[in-house]
């Protein structure tokens, strides 16, 4: 093997990956037009693994398990306004849930994971997985205050 054709065959590969790259990208930035998840069309995920999750939860809804599920929630934590988008909010009877998905925690995550446990509005249910497998919820983290004001009988449901 020469080197010209080593270097032919990097540049194959090369092309090779950068296809694969552009076809991922769309496919994560791209509009849902879901013919059996017609509840999804035209909301954009962040992921496909998000987009997974979403047809789960749309699955439970027509189930009747859940109800009034929304996408893209933006809600500010702290006096600060930190804000924190996420993925999903729904109900389960009288209480409201947040539902965010995520593959991997970055610091920037942990953090406002952490603020969501002292000035979250409600329960926050962490999903993981990959792209192809079953959604899990792997944590629900309850707000301190949220605690409080329920064993109060506060209606903070």
């Amino acid at each position: 093997m020469t080197t010209d054709d080593i270097i032919e065959a990097d540049d194959a590969n090369r092309e090779r990956i950068h296809a694969i790259r552009q076809q991922e990208q769309k496919a994560k930035g791209q509009e849902s037009t879901d013919d059996l998840f017609p509840e999804l069309s035209g909301h954009t995920f962040k992921s496909l693994f998000e987009r997974d999750v979403a047809r789960q939860l749309v699955e439970r809804g027509r189930a009747g398990e859940i109800n009034r599920l929304s996408f893209g929630v933006l809600v500010m934590l702290s006096a600060a306004a930190i804000e924190f988008r996420i993925a999903f909010s729904y109900y389960e009877g009288d209480v409201q849930y947040y539902q965010d998905a995520t593959r991997h925690e970055n610091e920037s995550y942990k953090i406002k994971k952490y603020l969501w446990l002292h000035y979250g509005p409600g329960p926050l249910r962490i999903t993981k997985g990959r792209t192809g497998q079953v959604p899990e919820i792997v944590e629900t983290v309850i707000p301190v205050t949220w605690s409080k004001q329920k064993a109060k009988g506060g209606d903070n449901e």
